[in-house]
């Protein structure tokens, strides 16, 4: 098994290819839970899988 060291170079452009690929993920994690699962937010929209009419696009409300 070969060991390499890393070095402050490295750990920071690994850091930031971490940084680029997970932000948007979380960022969407982070809306859908404030947007289905947490009731206390003020954004909440209600339980996942229901419709609502007040959420659905209509022309009138265009």
């Amino acid at each position: 098994m070969i060991e390499e060291s890393l070095v402050a170079e490295d750990v920071s452009a690994i850091a930031e290819e971490a940084y680029v690929y997970a932000f948007p993920m979380l960022m969407g994690y982070r809306y859908g839970y404030a947007t289905f699962l947490q009731p206390a937010s003020p954004v909440y929209a209600g339980p996942l899988r229901t419709v609502r009419p007040s959420l659905l696009t209509t022309p009138s409300r265009r």
